[in-house]
């Protein structure tokens, strides 16, 4: 299963800044882990803060333990979206032609 992970940190990053910067420090460290283990391809976002890619696990189970793995799990914000193959859109836009092309007749 893929999914396209959006990441972007919240408010609630600790006010000491040698605590932030651990703490994002920690965070990289454990998505650099992942994407070198091969379950993700990725990066951070170049105009400013957070993240993304695409994760690919086994279970939703897997993806949960995943991102609420990481150590800053509770100061972020996940944006998670399924993905398919283009094979499989194609289908169902064909599908969805044919549909309307019986509807017409």
């Amino acid at each position: 299963m893929k999914f396209l992970v959006k990441i972007e940190p919240l408010n609630a990053i600790p006010a000491n800044p040698k605590e932030s910067l651990q703490l994002l420090l920690a965070s990289l460290d454990y998505w650099d882990r992942i994407i070198k283990s091969g379950k993700a391809v990725g990066g951070n976002f170049a105009e400013g803060q957070g993240g993304g890619g695409i994760v690919e696990v086994e279970s939703l189970k897997e993806l949960n333990a995943m991102l609420s793995g990481a150590p800053n799990a509770g100061m972020i914000r996940y944006e998670v979206h399924g993905l398919t193959s283009i094979e499989d859109g194609m289908k169902v836009v064909r599908q969805q032609l044919e549909d309307l092309q019986k509807t017409r007749k």
